[in-house]
């Protein structure tokens, strides 16, 4: 009966737990977001283009978001990680000089070491971290636009 509620004709259902928008035009394919995150192809499921945005279910776990991810990208809107599977930043300028606007990242704890995360995201209205404890160095510095931000574990922060 278990697998009966898995499965419907052979395939798994999997629901969408990441969504990012305003990438559809470049990042339109599964392999092309497993590329562009550091991950395995087999564990984007589900992908879908809605308009100019993208959503797919990751699986297998935990991941991390990489160094220069999004670096001056121009298209992106948002990342939403509704499961909550980025567990950290590690390489620094992830979203730097990009025209992201929104983030959620309910699971990640630190920018472990990372720089300039968010830098001159002039277009950042809304960040929320509910874990985040650790930022570092100009991790949001020159992102004018934000007015939402939600923080309430951080606890040490680098300057800027």
């Amino acid at each position: 009966m278990q697998s009966l509620k898995k499965f419907y004709f052979g395939k798994q259902k999997y629901k969408p737990n990441t969504f990012i928008g305003g990438v559809s035009a470049t990042l339109n394919t599964s392999a092309l977001v497993a590329t562009k995150l550091g991950i395995s192809v087999s564990r984007i499921k589900a992908f879908k283009i809605v308009g100019a945005d993208i959503e797919f279910a990751v699986v297998g776990g935990e991941y991390t978001i990489p160094a220069s991810c999004f670096i001056n990208n121009t298209e992106i809107k948002s990342y939403i990680d509704t499961n909550g599977l980025v567990s950290q930043f590690t390489g620094g300028q992830e979203f730097r000089n990009s025209t992201i606007q929104t983030v959620n990242f309910p699971n990640v704890t630190t920018f472990n070491n990372s720089i300039l995360n968010f830098y001159n995201c002039v277009f950042l209205t809304s960040v929320s971290f509910p874990k985040l404890t650790r930022i570092w160095t100009q991790a949001f510095q020159l992102c004018t636009s934000l007015s939402t931000i939600e923080l309430p574990l951080l606890t040490t922060s680098g300057f800027y």
